[in-house]
Formats: structure tokens, sequence, C-alpha cells
């Protein structure tokens, strides 16, 4: 991993925001040894919200959920694209699960009390995925949060729609276009959009008066995406895109 980062270090890079949750290999510790080695900055982020209905976020949760039995989602995934145990008829007409909402409205109630800002993982891959994502956005504000320090993650995979983009950008949260150079086949819901794809809509929501709400960055969690299995790596923004968004202009 230092390698990796340290070619990153190269092209200009200097921060590195680390919002792996509890429970999902969080490692600050060996972030800051890289960091040291490296040259870089790091900072483990202050809140990170997932809205995973069956893997609680706190410690004292956890131990309640383990001592409780709860499952865990693992194996196959079910019909409706989502992991065992979250049935269709458990989400309600947006497609957000009944657990999802009590995790997320709970995160939104944090955040509302201790302005620590919301990071907020959306799925793509359905029909309803933009729904999806203006239902979040509605519980943020029903819950006192501030959509001004609320991101939404995965705003670009497919099916993409531009204009709910916008729509969202608009009620002021920030829009995560987190998947640079993921443009690969994912399998159950088929290929990621190319660097252009990204591009033109970077630019397109530029022109539209959302330059400050775009986070613009890598998805890096396999191996093959790093470039020492063949992948992009960490640098590959710097490297490539912004050259790209320059052409697109």
């Amino acid at each position: 991993m230092t390698g990796e980062v340290a070619k990153f270090a190269h092209w200009g890079g200097r921060s590195i925001l680390e919002v792996t949750m509890e429970g999902f290999g969080r490692d600050v510790a060996g972030l800051r040894e890289v960091s040291r080695r490296t040259g870089s900055t790091s900072s483990p982020a202050p809140a990170s919200t997932s809205s995973s209905p069956t893997r609680p976020a706190c410690g004292a949760c956890r131990g309640r959920h383990r001592r409780r039995g709860g499952a865990r989602p693992r194996g196959r995934r079910a019909r409706d694209g989502g992991p065992r145990g979250l049935h269709r008829r458990d989400r309600d007409r947006h497609g957000l699960h009944r657990g999802e909402e009590k995790n997320l409205r709970g995160a939104c109630r944090a955040s509302a009390r201790t302005q620590v800002p919301l990071t907020i993982h959306t799925p793509g891959d359905r029909p309803k995925s933009h729904d999806y994502r203006r239902r979040i956005v509605d519980i943020v504000e029903e819950e006192g949060a501030d959509l001004r320090h609320t991101i939404i993650e995965h705003v670009y995979i497919r099916p993409n729609d531009l204009d709910a983009q916008i729509e969202i950008a608009a009620r002021g949260a920030f829009l995560g276009y987190d998947g640079v150079s993921c443009d690969f086949n994912w399998g159950f819901r088929g290929s990621g959009p190319c660097d252009h794809e990204l591009a033109v809509d970077v630019k397109r929501l530029i022109d539209a008066g959302f330059l400050r709400q775009i986070l613009i960055s890598h998805d890096v969690h396999l191996k093959i995406m790093l470039t020492a299995y063949g992948g992009t790596g960490y640098a590959h923004i710097l490297r490539h895109f912004v050259r790209g968004c320059e052409s697109t202009a």
C-alpha cells in the first residue's frame, strides 16, 4: 500500500480521507504509518454512515447485535439485488429498506446534534435508485441534519440521471462522483460508466452552477484496482482524469 500511495503523492496528491467504517477493516494506525513513509496527510473521517440495516455502527450496539444472534448478510444475493435477508416486502415504494431507514434516521439525528458531517452510501443498479436517493435527502431534512454537510455517494452508478443529480445538488448536498476508473464489468449490475461519461456529467454540473458541490474520487476497494495487479491505482485522477475533464471543457 505504501507504494500505491507513493505514486499518488508523486503526481501531486497530498491528503487521504479514510471513510472505511468500523467493522469493515478500518486501520487508522496503518494509514498513519503509510502517511509517514510517503509524506502524505491522512485523516479518518469524523462520521460515516452506511445504509446497511444489518450491521450496527457503534461498539455497544454491535455487542448487543452479536448477543442476540442477529444475522449478517452473506452468501448469494437475493433476486431484488440486495443481500439475503433484505426482502422486497420490507422496502417502501422508493426502494428503501425499513432497517436502512432506521439506521439513517439515527445517524441524521446524531449529525443534527453534533454538526458532524454525513457521508451516505447509496446503491445503483436498481430501477428506483434515484427515488431512493431522493428519499434519503428527504429523511436528512426531516431529522434536522444539514444537507450542506451531507455527501450522497455513488451518484454516477447506472442508471444515470443527470437531472436527478442536479435536483439533489440544488437542495444543498454534495455529489460523490467516487467511481473514476471503474469502467469494467461488475457482473450483476453491468459495466460502470467510463471516465469520459463522468467528465461530461461533471462539466454539465459545473455549467449548472454546482462546482463546489462535486466530489471526485476513486473507489479503490479490490486488488485488481491497484497498480500492482494491473489496475489504475490512486493516482489515476491526477494523471489522466483531470486531463480528460480539461479536454471536455
